[in-house]
């Protein structure tokens, strides 16, 4: 879409990110551990734009992210612990090309052995290019900021 200097635009972003991974502890005591994983980082971006005289156009690609994860884990009481990871990987397939890079810090509660509650905070760094006929034209997200989560495990 061309659209000349003086005209009015809106413009719409939206980014999804659902975070799925698996880990192996290769060190392990009873208040620490260490350990390496992989997941993927299942991202979704969509963007539009839109003129009063010019029209509109929108679209949206959805991307695996692969990467392999490092994390420590520390046991500040019974309850409570310390949780810090890093992600890192790049993936290219087909007309898609997309890199991530995240890190983290959690507080967690954990009142089960196999629920738990937290504080954490995040630094997500990802980029996806895409040279389809839907969408020509690349993207990088950083997001930064405080979460709230609940996690289960097995």
């Amino acid at each position: 879409m061309n659209v000349p200097v003086s005209a009015t635009a809106h413009s719409r972003f939206n980014v999804e990110d659902f975070r799925v991974g698996i880990g192996y502890s290769f060190f392990k005591t009873q208040d620490k551990e260490v350990g390496i994983g992989l997941g993927a980082h299942v991202a979704r971006l969509q963007a539009g734009l839109t003129t009063a005289n010019f029209g509109s156009e929108e679209t949206s690609e959805s991307a695996p992210l692969p990467f392999l994860t490092t994390y420590v884990r520390l046991a500040l009481t019974d309850r409570w612990l310390l949780n810090i990871r890093v992600d890192r990987l790049s993936l290219s397939s087909g007309d898609i090309d997309g890199s991530v890079f995240s890190s983290g810090l959690d507080v967690i509660y954990q009142p089960w052995r196999h629920f738990s509650v937290g504080l954490g905070y995040r630094d997500i760094d990802w980029q996806i290019s895409s040279k389809s006929n839907r969408w020509n034209g690349r993207a990088q997200v950083q997001e930064s900021g405080p979460m709230v989560f609940i996690a289960t495990s097995f």
